[in-house]
């Protein structure tokens, strides 16, 4: 189906997108929702994403503790740096990609240790994440 272009604001989708980035905890998850959120009226996937939703608003509910998350260092800048062949990150970059890495190994062990009936979704996304342990040793 052919929608309009400003759809997105028809039906408050641009809205909704500007909440969730004023939650995000860094610039680079700010501009993933930014650029790559987007709306769907495939049924499939509007019900999958809900469900993804519905069970991250239950587990923040349910807990005090909270995601294991730190504050994330922008990487894009050093990555972008050593595309040529024969370049380096400094180590102050190294350290903070270590630091990164070391994060999204926490969160993924916290949401593969949670329960498969209630949190199946966020389970799932937990084994799809590769968190290069190799590169953290």
């Amino acid at each position: 189906m052919n929608y309009p272009k400003n759809i997105e604001e028809k039906i408050g989708f641009d809205a909704v997108r500007g909440n969730v980035a004023s939650y995000c905890v860094s610039e680079m998850t700010k501009a993933v929702v930014e650029g790559d959120m987007t709306y769907s009226a495939e049924f499939d996937v509007v019900t999958r994403k809900l469900g993804e939703v519905e069970e991250m608003m239950n587990l923040i509910r349910e807990t005090s503790d909270g995601l294991p998350l730190n504050e994330f260092a922008d990487m894009r800048e050093p990555f972008a740096e050593t595309r040529a062949v024969g370049t380096f990150m400094d180590i102050p970059y190294v350290d903070a990609l270590r630091k990164n890495l070391l994060t999204l190994q926490s969160v993924v062990i916290y949401m593969k240790a949670l329960d498969e009936e209630r949190f199946p979704r966020l389970r799932g996304k937990a084994q799809e994440r590769e968190t290069f342990q190799s590169i953290v040793k």
